[in-house]
């Protein structure tokens, strides 16, 4: 990471995130359809696609592909926790 792009994934800014994280149409159809279903803030998007792309680079790939994506959106709603009510 550091040598491909001068920082880190998770230090991305807007810029980077535009020119290393680019989705294909049809992954950004379904990063837009994630993005609904869990109420996702912009700051949350910011980290799935920075996580997709260390899973990228993971796997030598020169971009971020569906199955990148998916797992990334996968971690994210595991880690969330569900919305709980008060039992008092």
């Amino acid at each position: 990471q550091l040598k491909l792009r001068g920082c880190v994934n998770a230090q991305l800014d807007n810029a980077g995130l535009k020119k290393y994280c680019a989705l294909k149409s049809s992954d950004m159809e379904l990063f837009k359809q994630a993005s609904d279903q869990h109420a996702l803030s912009p700051r949350a998007c910011h980290r799935i696609l920075k996580v997709a792309r260390t899973l990228a680079d993971m796997d030598g790939a020169d971009s971020i592909a569906t199955e990148h994506l998916a797992e990334a959106i996968s971690y994210h709603s595991s880690n969330r926790a569900p919305n709980l009510k008060p039992v008092f």
